[in-house]
């Protein structure tokens, strides 16, 4: 059998001779393709000028827990013939990713460019929602009325994205506030099948059909919609980077956006946390670990009594005056001194 004739043969039916005989500008590519003998075969002698790693973060914050393809970004373009320009972009680095990146994609003395990430537009805020009520079920309760409360304050024309931290939470949420709010309600997580609804639902949301979104983090990377006013966690996130992904969703149109973060001090969001970080575990010790170093720089952030938006520039290596004159904490000490 001719081994090397039918291997062309199938190189050629999935289109990955193009970029060998130059008939493609540019390819798309998942890090899992990366790793096919196949794809890494059909790149090898391939004339390629630029690698672009988009949303670079997600070498570190997805390849030591549950994306591992991530780490070895940097080993396929080590086995292409000629090294390209290696370009990694993100708007929510960490001062910590930042030293990592580079070396995880081979990367020669790297020159960083850096933009002015403060986002003077978005009111940061911090709600305590903590209920001392017996059960679960009283505690919900509490916080979804809270919830409503600040759709009803700060929802005037434009969109509401919501975040949730488990699948469960989005769809009761969603069932809550579509009867309250009929047809102008829609969701989005990983649950959601078939594929085609899934789409479905975003797009009723993109094109301002619905005005409020449930969602998971699987919302929070590569959407654009220009007017969302209001942006809400309703769990604490799972990671710093999570949430400066989260709240740029907001105000994209330069017009004033807020953007709340609910939390609370009867262990209901921290059980979820333990929960997931259990179950990650029995999979890694090493991604449970990141996992749990992660939520802990959250639970500071939340609970510290800095400027939010100072801290949010402290952990992309940036700098903020004292007071940013718009956050909770900031707005509280200036009462205060009053």
């Amino acid at each position: 059998m001719d081994i090397k004739r039918h291997l062309k043969s199938a190189l050629k039916q999935l289109g990955f001779d193009k970029p060998r005989k130059g008939k493609l500008n540019f390819l798309y590519a998942t890090p899992e393709r990366l790793q096919s003998h196949s794809f890494i075969e059909a790149m090898q002698y391939s004339d390629i000028f630029m690698v672009v790693v988009d949303e670079c973060h997600c070498v570190t914050e997805w390849g030591y827990t549950f994306r591992d393809a991530y780490l070895h970004i940097g080993d396929f373009i080590n086995k292409l013939k000629h090294k390209p320009v290696i370009c990694a972009c993100s708007a929510t680095i960490s001062a910590d990713s930042l030293n990592t990146i580079p070396d995880r994609l081979h990367m020669d003395k790297p020159v960083i460019l850096r933009s002015d990430l403060r986002r003077d537009n978005l009111i940061l805020l911090k709600k305590d929602v903590t209920c001392n009520k017996k059960t679960l079920e009283e505690r919900l309760e509490f916080r979804i009325k809270k919830l409503c409360k600040l759709i009803d304050k700060y929802h005037k024309d434009d969109s509401v994205l919501i975040f949730a931290q488990t699948t469960t939470y989005v769809d009761a949420l969603y069932n809550i506030l579509e009867e309250l709010s009929p047809g102008d309600v829609t969701r989005y997580h990983s649950r959601i099948e078939p594929e085609r609804h899934k789409k479905e639902l975003l797009f009723d949301f993109l094109h301002g059909e619905r005005k409020i979104m449930i969602s998971t983090s699987a919302f929070s990377m590569g959407i654009d919609v220009s007017g969302i006013e209001l942006v809400v966690h309703f769990n604490a996130p799972i990671s710093m980077t999570d949430y400066i992904q989260q709240i740029g969703r907001a105000g994209r149109d330069g017009r004033k956006a807020h953007c709340i973060l609910f939390y609370d001090r009867s262990g209901d969001d921290e059980a979820i946390s333990n929960s997931f970080i259990k179950k990650i575990k029995k999979q890694s010790a090493k991604a449970a670990k990141t996992i749990k170093s992660n939520l802990n720089q959250v639970h500071n952030f939340i609970h510290n009594d800095n400027c939010m938006v100072s801290d949010i520039l402290e952990y992309q290596r940036q700098h903020e005056v004292k007071t940013c004159k718009r956050c909770t904490v900031c707005a509280q000490k200036r009462r205060n001194s009053r």
